[in-house]
């Protein structure tokens, strides 16, 4: 447990400021989906685990505009674990930003849900973790 709250914090304090996010999945709404794939990192005790970092620019055409523009956010960071031999993923922190590429104000998510969850096959989500968890260093 100590050396998976260790992983996470390195991979927290390696976030570069300028990373070099590459495009991985859009959502039918617009929403795209970026990874740094200079720092995705394997679990050293799992090594079926993945961790990583995604950017996502919400598309104005989002159902959730709406609510995104009353709270002035436009994208969002988010620390993420795949669990590549089950595809499940869990959510480790998200912070909103009110401009694109994770610029301007930031909002920290303060409860995170705790359990994995499992997209659907067919998802872009499950595209955007074949990607993840078939990259290889």
């Amino acid at each position: 447990m100590l050396r998976i709250f260790i992983l996470v914090l390195i991979i927290l304090l390696s976030l570069p400021l300028k990373a070099e996010w590459e495009f991985v999945s859009q959502n039918i709404y617009g929403s795209k989906t970026f990874v740094n794939f200079d720092k995705i990192k394997r679990g050293y005790i799992r090594k079926n685990y993945v961790y990583y970092i995604s950017l996502v620019n919400y598309s104005q055409s989002s159902p959730y505009r709406e609510t995104l523009d009353k709270m002035g956010m436009n994208s969002s960071l988010q620390e993420l674990n795949i669990d590549c031999s089950s595809m499940s993923l869990r959510m480790l922190s998200m912070n909103y930003y009110s401009e694109f590429f994770a610029k301007g104000k930031q909002t920290k998510v303060p409860k995170i849900p705790k359990g994995w969850i499992k997209p659907p096959s067919d998802s872009y989500g499950y595209n955007s973790m074949t990607k993840i968890c078939n990259f290889d260093k």
